[in-house]
C-alpha cells in the first residue's frame, strides 16, 4: 500500500533527521539517499510542473544536502560499473565508489554548517 510506504519513509526521515540533529551522529549517506531519491520522487514533479527551483530554504533543497556534489558526480556505466566523475576512476559497485568519496573526494561535501543537512 502507498499510504502505508509513505508513513515509513516520512518516519524513517523524521528518525534520520533528529538523530543526526539532537545526537550528532555521523550522516549516513545510505540513509541521506534513500530520502533524497524519496524527495527527489515525490517533490521534483512539483517544483518543474510549476517551473520554480527548490529555495534554499527549503530542508529538501538538493544545495542542502551534504553528499549532492558527490552525487551528482557519479555515473552508473553498468550493473557492476560505476565511474567518479571527479577523476574518471572506474569501481565495480556504487558502494566502492561511496569510500572513494570518503577517501580521496572527502573536500567535495558540503562544508557549510549553516545551510547543509543530513536526510
Amino acid at each position: 500500500n502507498d499510504n502505508t510506504m509513505n508513513i515509513y519513509i516520512l518516519f524513517f526521515f523524521i528518525w534520520h533527521l533528529l538523530s543526526f540533529v539532537l545526537c550528532n551522529k555521523p550522516c549516513s549517506r545510505e540513509g541521506s539517499r534513500i530520502v533524497r531519491d524519496y524527495f527527489t520522487r515525490a517533490l521534483g514533479p512539483i517544483f518543474e510542473k510549476n517551473h520554480i527551483a527548490i529555495p534554499l530554504e527549503c530542508a529538501f533543497s538538493p544545495m542542502r544536502d551534504v553528499f549532492y556534489r558527490q552525487e551528482l558526480h557519479k555515473l552508473k556505466i553498468s550493473n557492476d560499473k560505476w565511474l567518479c566523475k571527479f577523476c574518471n576512476k572506474t569501481f565495480l559497485s556504487e558502494y566502492y565508489l561511496d569510500m572513494h568519496f570518503v577517501n580521496r573526494h572527502n573536500n567535495t561535501l558540503l562544508q557549510v554548517k549553516r545551510f547543509r543537512i543530513c536526510f
